[in-house]
């Protein structure tokens, strides 16, 4: 299974009984399944990790945040026990850097913000915020770029916001929007906010607007406005890149400001 299609290949072949495990005996059953299934890290690590495109992004009888987080705890605990045995430096990251892409979509798909209908509740904004900074903790161990980290920061900041963490909020924020600035830097991009900014930057600093607004900022809903009608520019850009990505955003912010408004969900 060299190529990222080889795997994808493995996982849909294997997915029909992964998802029956986990019908009939939760995230546990399917992480037994797998530690009695496979031997090959390899194919362990594929499973572990292409497991969400089924289990957060499809359906299944009994989906929920809750067996989500088992399951890739398990998946984190794999990685990282397979980079402890690693034999060399090179093999050593990547594994360490599995774990760091685990942490990190466990993170994000613990967020808020997406309008989805998984219930969510204080304990799964804990664990976001804890996959958050466990991801961005291993980004600067790997030495990762300004773009990735700003991202951990981002995660960060959104769980902050749901656990009435105002101040903490912005300050992860900020940090996402300075990583953010460092990453235009980088491409060559505009980071002063306008229609011709970077779309990242502006995505930051829409988040970090949203937070000081959350945190009695009176002027931070006009700031709001601006970058929102900065990315609606964008999205009439020729390039369909930069469109596509403005249009994600922009849908992104207006969809956390609605949801902010009504109150972040508490129940589950």
């Amino acid at each position: 299974m060299e190529t990222f299609q080889q795997q994808q290949d493995f996982f849909r072949q294997h997915w029909p009984a992964l998802r029956q495990k986990l019908e009939s005996g939760g995230a546990e059953a399917a992480v037994a399944w797998i530690d009695f299934s496979f031997q090959d890290e390899l194919e362990r690590r594929v499973l572990f990790l292409f497991a969400r495109q089924g289990m957060v992004m499809g359906e299944w009888a009994g989906r929920s945040l809750d067996h989500c987080i088992e399951f890739a705890d398990a998946a984190i605990t794999e990685c990282l026990s397979q980079s402890a045995r690693a034999a060399d430096e090179e093999t050593r990251n990547r594994r360490l850097d599995s774990a760091n892409v685990a942490s990190y979509n466990l993170s994000a798909d613990l967020a808020w913000c997406w309008g989805d209908d998984f219930p969510r509740a204080q304990r799964h904004y804990e664990r976001g915020l804890k996959a958050a900074q466990d991801s961005l903790k291993w980004r600067r161990q790997l030495g990762k770029p300004a773009w990735p980290q700003s991202m951990a920061c981002w995660a960060e900041g959104v769980h902050r916001l749901a656990l009435d963490d105002g101040n903490g909020a912005v300050q992860a924020l900020q940090r996402a929007l300075d990583l953010a600035v460092q990453d235009a830097a980088l491409q060559g991009l505009s980071a002063d906010p306008g229609p011709a900014c970077s779309g990242r930057v502006l995505l930051n600093l829409g988040w970090l607007e949203l937070a000081r607004q959350q945190a009695g900022d009176e002027a931070a809903a006009a700031r709001l406005e601006s970058v929102l009608d900065y990315l609606a520019s964008q999205e009439e850009n020729p390039d369909e890149h930069m469109s596509a990505d403005a249009k994600f955003y922009r849908q992104q912010l207006l969809d956390a400001r609605r949801i902010l408004a009504a109150g972040i969900p508490q129940g589950g």
